[in-house]
């Protein structure tokens, strides 16, 4: 199993990516298929300890039964490939067991019929050589595209967090819902009053800066008609080509 990069900081604590896929081994039962740098680091480091524990706190209500598979720790591709490789033993003695017996029936039928005996043993040999390449096709074909860590979309971005606390504004403006790291649900209700005149544009973005909702209004609230993919969001208020606010919020 590789871990993207590496999984250390400079400070030799565990970067965010690491500490994300320790809890998803938490949550899928899966410790035993973390690297063992990993495993020993946390078992002696109460840092590392701290942050494994403050997000698997927010993943406590999140459902991984419905993962059917995960980039860094799969447990089926070698009971997979193990499968395939034995279905191919067992189509190689068949084959051979097909070959020695149509052999034996030539030799007690007389030579007349060798090209024939012949013939078949090579189609039968070629259909069983054709299932053994789709079978090979197949395994080639079974990992699924890799599925971002789930743990990892709670995990802060440094650029918004900075751009989050900057006290730098165009204008006063006082944001009365959702207040930062609450927990947004479809019927919430954005919230503010503000000096600045609309439209008001109000945008939405996940932990990796990446566009996900984009409203613009003439009122100073907007409600959250769309249920969101848990995580970890946030949003900007710009008016009149200023940055106004912005915060932060979690999808559960």
């Amino acid at each position: 199993m590789e871990v993207p990069n590496s999984h250390f900081r400079p400070d030799s604590h565990l970067t965010e990516e690491a500490v994300a896929l320790y809890v998803d081994a938490l949550k899928l039962d899966r410790l035993r298929l973390l690297p063992q740098s990993i495993l020993e680091h946390v078992e002696r480091c109460e840092t590392c300890k701290e942050e494994i524990t403050g997000l698997f706190s927010l993943l406590v209500e999140e459902d991984y039964s419905q993962l059917t598979s995960h980039p860094f720790l799969r447990e089926t591709g070698r009971k997979t490939q193990s499968l395939v490789r034995t279905i191919l033993r067992i189509a190689a003695i068949i084959v051979a067991v097909i070959a020695i017996g149509t052999i034996v029936v030539a030799l007690f039928t007389g030579g007349n019929d060798k090209e024939t005996v012949s013939s078949v043993v090579i189609d039968r040999t070629q259909r069983d050589t054709s299932s053994s390449h789709a079978l090979t096709d197949v395994q080639k074909k079974e990992p699924q595209e890799p599925r971002k860590l789930i743990a990892a979309r709670f995990v802060e971005s440094p650029a918004l967090e900075d751009l989050m606390r900057s006290t730098v504004r165009s204008a006063e403006t006082e944001v009365h819902s959702p207040v930062n790291n609450s927990t947004v649900r479809p019927g919430s209700v954005f919230r503010w009053t503000t000096p600045a005149q609309p439209p008001f544009e109000l945008t939405i973005l996940d932990n990796n800066d990446s566009l996900v909702k984009s409203f613009r209004l003439r009122s100073t609230t907007c409600i959250m008609k769309d249920s969101l993919q848990a995580g970890l969001y946030y949003w900007k208020l710009v008016a009149e080509g200023n940055l106004l606010h912005v915060g932060k919020f979690t999808v559960r």
